[in-house]
């Protein structure tokens, strides 16, 4: 959760995963690299008590083992994107923090990564109460939870307790997202609308409850045209369904730079 700050204090910070230098680091019990020809279809990922399977990028991997963003890292490798599957046992004890941290050694021993820190201005945005004020009340201790949104419907009420208090981003058609929020605070919601705006995202609403909201977008890069698809961009949907808007800010950024990263792992 990260607290809006006045711009003078404001320093973006994703919370850095990392081992402390003094500690022994985490590692899997054992873990297979195996380099893709192709982008990996028709393979699932896995993730059991005892075993993880994951085919991704580089980039997929280094974000998700130090739990950042894209625009908060700098210096990858540049050429042709590759591919990996990574299959590797673990403790079934394990959190979600701990492998994050396994995956860490696994890109520095088996990929030879090294990192630095740097902060740097970057251009990003703030969440803000639209001039109207707010068009979503918080949810209530006590209330049952909203209805579905259309496009869940579909699969019926039993998806009801399994979404409970997460937010989502689906693909509802070509070039068309819907972001769905289930008791989630508007926070989640920041941290959601980075992964698609490719930049900092604070919330700055003062809005402190938790909220049911849906709503469908063109995404970023969509294809189509707002006239043409009958679906607003990101920006007019926040606004006129839940009374909130992005605005333009620039802040300082803390980022990972990559100093040595090899495309090529070292034999299982």
């Amino acid at each position: 959760m990260r607290p809006a700050f006045a711009y003078a204090a404001l320093l973006f910070t994703t919370a850095f995963l990392v081992y402390p230098q003094t500690a022994e680091r985490p590692s899997f019990e054992v873990a297979s690299v195996k380099v893709l020809a192709d982008m990996p279809f028709g393979t699932p990922n896995i993730h059991t008590p005892d075993r993880i399977r994951r085919s991704t990028t580089l980039m997929g991997l280094v974000l998700y083992a130090y739990h950042l963003q894209g625009f908060q890292v700098s210096g990858m490798p540049k050429g042709p994107i590759s591919w990996y599957t990574i299959d590797a046992k673990t403790n079934p004890a394990a959190t979600d923090d701990q492998i994050r941290l396994m995956f860490q050694t696994l890109l520095a021993d088996r990929f030879k990564l090294t990192t630095h820190r740097e902060t740097r201005e970057l251009n990003g945005y703030a969440l803000v109460v639209g001039k109207n004020g707010p068009r979503i009340e918080p949810a209530k201790d006590g209330d049952k939870p909203a209805p579905l949104p259309p496009w869940f419907l579909a699969k019926g009420d039993t998806m009801i307790p399994l979404i409970e208090g997460q937010i989502m981003a689906t693909a509802e058609g070509n070039g068309i997202n819907a972001v769905t929020g289930r008791r989630v605070t508007l926070t989640q919601l920041a941290e959601l609308l980075e992964q698609e705006m490719g930049a900092f995202v604070l919330d700055k609403t003062g809005l402190t409850g938790k909220y049911y909201f849906g709503f469908k977008c063109l995404q970023m890069n969509s294809p189509l045209q707002a006239s043409d698809a009958d679906v607003p961009d990101v920006f007019t949907a926040l606004q006129e369904t839940l009374g909130v808007k992005l605005q333009k800010e620039k802040g300082p950024v803390e980022m990972m730079i990559v100093d040595h990263l090899e495309t090529v792992p070292t034999a299982n």
